[in-house]
């Protein structure tokens, strides 16, 4: 009988240690970014996440939740993991936060589905505690027993559901950790949190095109991955173009100044420069703007007020210099770079090897797409 008892013991405490450990990692590497934008909308911006100290306080509220469970029901053997299936499902409902939230908070299928799995629930525990006490013997012996592996499999089934049914969605993730380094003033790392990705929407865009804009990197790095939404997507519209944790004083302060009334980002720029408000910044994020647009000759016929020609001007205005040389038949300004002017002869050879439209595009992308050439041709959409 002792011996029985001390390998149920050993089982629960590895049942514990595997969710604790799970459930802080998870919080702590995985979800930590999606919690603080669920935090500050739901406080209206009055508090803000705390990344350890969130982690630990949930992984113990949940813990505590399990030993109510366990007190309550007295499921052992075989079924003991199930004392664990409250805090897990608890754990998908505060993970599985919307991209949308911002647009008002909503229980959403949690009205039906919370109340249907805990009926289910109750009756397997009905069930499970019948079955308790007719269950034959099993091996039972130490750490690896028969006892612990079908516990650790149950866990296991549960925390595939975790995954599966939270919030899993990466560009959300990404946009979420931009705007947390965004917020520490960790301009790089925000940067990061953009790349990598084969297609990205216009809230990422944005958050990218902000934080290249603070690095003074706009008019070297913005191309250099997928970026879609036009100019439009150079400042937050609260639809398309969403920022839901960084400031947008501090965003329209660092181009310039905020207004009270909504203007597209070109009309935006164009206003505070007449009115003399723009800062340094905003000269990068004007042209930038007409490139995102592919407005080659407005983009050519303002360069010169922000670089001089003759001048190491950013990789993606050389690019955009030299397409509009070869693409215009009197161009207003004839630029030249003897290595891009090579480098653009071998994309357009490039263009031209493969009729098959798939194969080209994924040819040049492989080559040329981190440059602007790229984004003109094929990207935006």
């Amino acid at each position: 009988m002792r011996r029985a008892k001390n390998s149920t013991v050993t089982m629960r405490v590895i049942c514990t240690i595997v969710f604790l450990v799970f459930t802080f990692c998870y919080l702590y590497f995985y979800q930590s970014d999606i919690l603080a934008v669920e935090q500050h909308v739901l406080s209206c911006g009055k508090t803000h996440y705390n990344r350890i100290l969130g982690a630990v306080l949930i992984t113990a509220i949940l813990y505590i939740i399990q030993v109510g469970v366990f007190a309550v029901t007295g499921l052992k053997k075989r079924t003991h993991a199930l004392t664990y299936l409250p805090s897990f499902l608890l754990l998908i409902f505060i993970t599985a936060v919307s991209p949308h939230i911002d647009e008002g908070f909503s229980f959403g299928a949690w009205l039906w589905v919370f109340p249907l799995v805990l009926i289910l629930y109750i009756l397997c525990v009905m069930f499970a505690r019948g079955f308790q006490t007719i269950e034959p013997d099993m091996n039972s012996t130490g750490i690896f027993s028969q006892l612990t592996w079908t516990n650790i499999l149950e866990m296991v089934a549960m925390i595939l559901c975790t995954g599966l049914f939270s919030n899993n969605n990466e560009v959300f993730h990404r946009r979420a950790h931009a705007e947390s380094c965004l917020i520490k003033g960790d301009w790089n790392g925000a940067v990061k949190a953009t790349d990598g990705l084969d297609k990205a929407d216009s809230s990422l865009t944005f958050l990218r095109a902000i934080a290249l804009s603070h690095e003074g990197k706009l008019g070297e790095k913005m191309f250099e991955v997928p970026v879609t939404g036009g100019s439009v997507s150079m400042l937050p519209n609260g639809k398309s173009v969403r920022c839901m944790m960084y400031p947008k004083d501090s965003i329209y302060l660092w181009l310039g100044r905020r207004y009270i009334q909504y203007m597209l980002p070109l009309h935006y720029l164009h206003f505070s420069f007449r009115n003399h408000t723009a800062k340094k910044a905003a000269g990068d994020y004007l042209l930038t703007s007409y490139l995102m647009d592919k407005n080659l000759d407005a983009f050519a016929a303002t360069i010169e007020k922000f670089y001089r020609l003759d001048s190491v001007m950013p990789k993606h205005y050389r690019e955009a210099l030299i397409l509009y040389t070869h693409h215009r038949s009197n161009p207003k300004i004839v630029y030249h770079s003897s290595v891009m002017d090579a480098d653009f002869q071998d994309y357009q050879t490039l263009e031209h090897q493969n009729p098959n439209p798939r194969q080209r595009q994924a040819a040049i992308r492989d080559t040329y797409g981190n440059t602007y050439w790229y984004y003109w041709q094929y990207g935006g959409k």
